[in-house]
């Protein structure tokens, strides 16, 4: 029995509207994912009914060496089907882009859930389009040996950003995995690395790894069950970006001095000085410098005529210019694992 409070369960009504997921899924997600601190809800006029909803959901992002990230993913927004098309979204997320801001968020990510989402998105709240998984097939024509190499490889080329569960996260993706087919289960690599996988219809799906799995590690899962099926599937990192590569996530800096100074190498690639406009978040707007080994802000908010004149002289950027950067210097970032 679930006991959620009036806010939790006008979020549920909400959501079990606007999406076909199954109740086993639904209750899972409310019971172990829900937490009224981390929703929003918009109401209708009279304050009765819930209209639009979203959740934002504490991860940490992992860049190649540097420390982890916090960061927030956007899960279930959503709006009433009888309410769309009147701007209710766009406010929602403004206002979760301030409160994910103010409680120390450098990074929002998002997995949009239709094509057109993307556009939504990118000029309502200044997410970029970033990152893509890859699905591997291989027939029996392939040793267990050489799957393991395969999948191995892909994942230690991932210089990030991968998205970071805690063990409470962990065990709810297992939780969910275990809904949809035999398995759904965890195996670990002294707490560092986990792999989850399904078995059905004859074949081994490997939904994703945390960490990164060595060899070794993949290859006993693949003796253990060998008898269970005959071809593999693997989600992993796509890569170098190509002719193929699809954008399936998209980013957001919440905090551009924090993300310039904490993120390797970018300040390799973006101009020593700049002025920043970013037009959801205009507390980052400023005049940003690199002295010294890292970043610093002038600010220039409010003071329109005052940024006009230093632009005239100094390269802009919007925040989408900077997670573009973001984008470029990672292409092999991997979102997964996130009950989207």
């Amino acid at each position: 029995m679930l006991h959620l409070s009036d806010k939790g369960l006008s979020a549920r009504s909400l959501w079990e509207i606007c999406f076909n997921d199954p109740a086993v899924f639904v209750n899972l997600y409310f019971s172990e994912v829900y937490k009224d601190d981390n929703t929003l809800l918009l109401y209708e006029e009279k304050g009765e009914k819930a209209v639009a909803h979203v959740q934002m959901i504490p991860y940490q992002l992992h860049f190649s060496s540097k420390e982890p990230m916090q960061a927030s993913y956007i899960s279930g927004a959503c709006t009433h089907p009888e309410y769309r098309n009147r701007g209710f979204m766009s406010q929602l997320m403004q206002e979760a882009l301030q409160m994910m801001y103010a409680k120390g968020d450098i990074y929002s990510f998002l997995i949009p859930a239709e094509p057109w989402l993307f556009d939504f998105y990118q000029k309502s709240s200044s997410y970029s389009p970033a990152f893509t998984r890859d699905t591997l097939h291989f027939s029996n024509e392939y040793s267990h040996e050489q799957v393991a190499e395969i999948i191995s490889k892909k994942y230690a080329a991932c210089k990030g950003p991968i998205v970071l569960h805690n063990e409470k996260q962990a065990q709810i993706v297992a939780k969910d995995l275990s809904l949809a087919g035999v398995g759904g289960c965890v195996i670990s690599q002294n707490r560092n690395s986990r792999i989850y996988y399904l078995l059905r219809n004859n074949t081994m799906e490997i939904k994703g790894c945390t960490g990164k799995p060595d060899k070794d590690l993949l290859l006993n899962l693949l003796c253990k069950y060998k008898s269970s099926f005959s071809q593999i599937e693997a989600v992993a990192p796509w890569g170098q970006q190509n002719n193929d590569y699809k954008a399936t996530s998209m980013i957001r800096i919440l905090d551009p001095l924090r993300a310039l100074n904490e993120t390797n190498n970018l300040s390799e690639k973006i101009p020593p000085r700049f002025v920043l406009h970013d037009p959801q978040l205009p507390q980052n707007d400023g005049i940003y410098q690199y002295e010294n080994g890292r970043y610093k802000r002038e600010e220039t908010q409010g003071q329109k005529k005052e940024r006009e004149t230093v632009s005239a002289f100094l390269p802009c950027l919007t925040i989408t210019d900077l997670n573009q950067y973001i984008v470029q210097e990672y292409p092999s970032g991997f979102f997964n694992l996130l009950l989207d």
